[in-house]
């Protein structure tokens, strides 16, 4: 293939607010601590908020939906189950400040490999050094986070243990995604409807035997479920609408300045501490954005 152009200012502004979004519903998520239960709500919630905006797409559009689609869109659910279960122990197991870092900036990396063996896409050198700098300041964030009492050594490191596998799993559905709506031209909104109706059915097992557990949860958490429940969607669909006119090695890199917003969430609002460290780690992944975006 041949020589990608830059990110453009839209797919900036698409992306960033993203960021924005998305670090917030972790922020949530994480300040209730409600694990699956809460993943029920909030995937139900979703695939309700969004059912008239999927609906008008289908009778506006009228997409063509073979078997093909199906599996794409049957694999986009496979993959956020393994990132919702994974990023539920990690944050059970440690802080937010600690597990976002590591889940949001190990994705990207492997994004990156992978679009340019498996998508054959050619990012600029300055591209790739902006991403090697995202990556160097997520190293020092997760050094700076790290640094704990003794007693939460042993659960850091688990914590650590599941945000990588939510990295794989925010590599293998933004590839996998990127494949869909670019070259099978399936709409965001499907993919990201898609995503919570079969998360519905995949946690169903769940739900009847923990249905006390839901309500519960619904019943202490109800506003925290609604906003996630509509600002999860959001954030996605923001990332699949960008990646149907800008190639993945950017967006993926790109995205992860919700690093800075998440650490700075984790750190502030949820009091796990300020150090110079931290801040010299986040001035680093921002260049490293502006990097990206000049490449």
């Amino acid at each position: 293939m041949g020589y990608i152009m830059p990110m453009t200012l839209l797919a900036l502004a698409i992306v960033i607010t993203s960021a924005f979004t998305h670090a917030s519903w972790n922020y949530l998520a994480k300040r209730v601590n409600g694990g699956t239960a809460f993943t029920v709500l909030t995937s139900a919630l979703a695939a309700l908020f969004y059912a008239p905006v999927m609906l008008y797409m289908l009778f506006t559009q009228q997409p063509s939906i073979g078997w093909m689609e199906l599996g794409l869109l049957s694999g986009s659910v496979t993959f956020q189950y393994i990132y919702f279960n994974s990023l539920n122990r990690a944050y059970r197991a440690g802080d937010m400040s600690l597990v976002y870092p590591v889940a949001r900036g190990s994705g990207p990396m492997f994004s990156l490999i992978m679009a340019i063996t498996v998508l054959g896409e050619r990012p600029s050198m300055i591209a790739i050094c902006g991403a090697m700098m995202i990556g160097v300041g997520v190293l020092i964030l997760t050094r700076a986070a790290s640094h704990t009492p003794n007693m939460k050594a042993s659960a850091n490191r688990k914590a650590i243990g599941y945000a990588l596998l939510v990295g794989l799993s925010i590599m293998s559905y933004t590839i996998w995604d990127k494949v869909s709506v670019s070259r099978f031209l399936i709409p965001p909104i499907l993919v990201n409807w898609s995503v919570h109706f079969g998360l519905i059915w995949l946690l169903l097992p769940y739900t009847v035997r923990n249905w006390a557990t839901v309500r519960a949860t619904w019943r202490q958490f109800k506003r925290e479920a609604i906003i996630v429940g509509l600002l999860y969607p959001l954030a996605y669909l923001l990332v699949l609408t960008a990646m149907v006119f800008t190639p993945v090695s950017y967006i993926a890199p790109a995205r992860e300045i919700s690093i800075l917003i998440g650490s700075l969430m984790g750190m502030r609002l949820l009091g796990e501490g300020f150090t110079r460290t931290r801040l010299v780690g986040a001035l680093v992944m921002t260049s490293g954005v502006l990097a990206l975006t000049l490449g």
